[in-house]
């Protein structure tokens, strides 16, 4: 999670030191061990370090050819990628630094790399001879990248306050970014930022920069359409070996802490990551419970967990926390308007972590990987006839009718012929002009398709999903911390892929079975419940806090309809509160802008 800025002048100007300078402050919450600048005429990179404990990690700057490679790069599957450098007549090691294999095979392959290529990373590719720069960023979005171009220059960054420092970058906020947050609570273009002159790199995209072109963004990774695999595989042995591949790579260098719930994701983590470390390694587990607000019997399973798997463990009581707004206790201030009520608890969390690792395993996401596709979906990837006898099958087995999605089916079907209502585009208390540039926007949006995995692609391309993967990084919360998702791996995804959806995307059977006789029986079966209650909880509490009254600021209400603004009171619905509080979010967050 080391911190990088890349400053190019496509005009041939020089970039001073000075101007790096100004920029090397943001980056050093998420990289405090060692700070590195190296300057070319036109270009410029300053980055620090986290020093997670593997050597092949800290380099964030690598040459090949005449490309200078900068960023952030955790490579899976090395060995494999080292053999096919090799077989490209390159003279790589297995001790080569991740980014040094990335400068390699773009040196070698350029844009073609990405398929060679698995890992999370966000990379600025420079080609010294003829100025030419991509910016890319891994499949899923696991790493930012943030950007500010113009006709003379480009400055990039992992960090979105390191772009903000650098010298002629303006502070202009985007309206139509604030009217998502202010709709729904979060910024919807995965392309843009809350501020108009800072743009992101939307997941598994690269954007070329040629001097005297016009950028380009191209989408290099989709979610495959692989085809089935044959019946009577042991899909579920296959996808525990991959896992444990991919907690593996992550664990690189240990000690590591896991975030764990209790739940059958976040405790299969902890248990194989115990099983891939030595046993000098620690492996600590934390565990956020909320005994009052939102109680759950997860919190004893992973004292369960924990006591049989010789883990280290911490919990939190996370009661105390929640939202903070219209009150006079400290907030932590945002990169970006965040609407996340426990943003305090889980940077509490995240400082207990760093003092224990530098490296934590967090266990996003496998209700998406492993959702259970529709019979239309079902029908596309295997012979009715197969689908057919599976459904039988399961109905013999189980004793129960397994998932076939037929109602949300005709839910999209129904969804994608009706007309937009007013309400979609947002509160009618936002400003006119802002509403009808939201209802444009989300008329002109393309659905999320994909042919055997539908609902599977919508949420990894939801942009709840990114916001959800910007909240775990160090740009956001400012705790030197390395936060890892093994579930969004290729190799774990494309294993998901190939298992028949029946039996094995049934109450998440495939992960279940993988993790027979690892885990405990009553956390492997026990069923899926979350967190119900939570938010209600949080706005009871909120509301027992005795919040002052609510008066926005002028810059806030240019952008409302401050007479259609309702009341809310402690009767009032929930979401109609959730919203009002958002409105308080932002208003705080403008103000500390300011």
């Amino acid at each position: 999670m080391s911190g990088f800025v890349v400053m190019l002048r496509h005009d041939g100007g020089a970039v001073t030191r000075d101007s790096l300078d100004r920029v090397i402050a943001p980056l050093l919450a998420r990289g405090p061990d060692d700070t590195a600048v190296w300057l070319s005429p036109s270009l410029g990179v300053a980055s620090t370090l986290l020093d997670t404990g593997d050597a092949r990690l800290r380099p964030r700057t690598a040459h090949a050819g005449a490309h200078v490679v900068t960023g952030q790069v955790r490579l899976d599957g090395r060995s494999d990628l080292v053999s096919r450098l090799r077989a490209a007549a390159r003279h790589v090691s297995d001790e080569d630094a991740d980014i040094a294999l990335f400068a390699q095979a773009w040196d070698a392959w350029g844009a073609g790399a990405f398929d060679r290529i698995i890992g999370d990373f966000s990379v600025v590719v420079v080609n010294q001879a003829t100025r030419a720069c991509t910016l890319a960023r891994d499949p899923f979005g696991v790493r930012m990248l943030f950007y500010s171009a113009t006709p003379d220059r480009l400055v990039a960054s992992n960090t979105l306050a390191a772009v903000r420092a650098a010298e002629g970058v303006s502070d202009a906020l985007d309206e139509d970014a604030l009217a998502d947050f202010m709709a729904v609570g979060l910024n919807e273009n995965l392309a843009g930022t809350t501020f108009r002159d800072i743009r992101r790199v939307p997941p598994g995209s690269f954007i070329q920069f040629i001097p005297g072109r016009p950028s380009g963004t191209t989408r290099y990774w989709r979610l495959p359409e692989l085809g089935v695999a044959p019946s009577g595989g042991d899909y579920a042995e296959r996808f525990r070996a991959v896992l444990e591949d991919s907690v593996r790579d992550r664990c690189r260098g240990g000690p590591v802490t896991v975030s764990m719930s209790g739940g059958l994701d976040s405790t299969s983590l902890a248990v194989l990551a115990r099983r891939v470390l030595p046993a000098s390694a620690s492996v600590t587990a934390l565990t956020i419970d909320l005994p009052t607000i939102a109680p759950s019997p997860d919190a004893a399973r992973a004292r369960i967990v924990a006591q049989r798997s010789g883990l280290l463990h911490v919990e939190f009581d996370g009661d105390q926390y929640g939202y903070r707004e219209g009150t006079n206790d400290e907030l932590f201030h945002t990169p970006e308007p965040s609407d996340e009520p426990d943003i305090l608890i889980w940077r509490a969390f995240l400082l207990e972590a760093a003092a224990s690792s530098r490296v934590m395993l967090y266990g996003e996401d496998p209700d998406a990987l492993l959702t259970p596709p529709d019979l239309h979906e079902q029908f596309r990837a295997r012979s009715a006839w197969r689908v057919g006898w599976s459904i039988l099958g399961y109905l013999l087995h189980e004793r129960s009718r397994p998932h076939l999605g037929l109602r949300d089916s005709v839910r999209r079907v129904a969804a994608g012929h009706r007309t937009l209502l007013p309400a979609d585009a947002g509160p009618p208390w936002l400003r006119a002009d802002l509403r009808a540039r939201r209802a444009e926007r989300l008329a002109e949006r393309a659905a999320v398709t994909h042919a055997t995995r539908g609902e599977m692609a919508r949420r990894l391309a939801h942009p709840l999903w990114q916001a959800t993967l910007e909240s775990l990084d160090a740009g956001q919360h400012g705790v030197p911390v390395d936060v890892r998702l093994p579930f969004l791996d290729v190799r774990v995804v494309e294993s998901a892929l190939a298992a028949p959806a029946i039996p094995w995307l049934q109450r998440k059977r495939l992960l279940r079975e993988a993790m027979r006789g690892l885990l405990p029986e009553a956390v492997r079966t026990a069923p899926k419940r979350g967190l119900p209650g939570l938010y209600e909880g949080r706005v009871r509490q909120w509301w027992s806090r005795h919040p002052q009254p609510f008066v926005p600021s002028e810059q806030l209400a240019s952008l409302l309809h401050r007479s259609a603004i309702p009341v809310v009171t402690p009767a009032s619905d929930a979401l109609d509160v959730l919203a009002h509080l958002r409105l308080r979010i932002l208003d705080r967050w403008l103000r500390t802008l300011s």
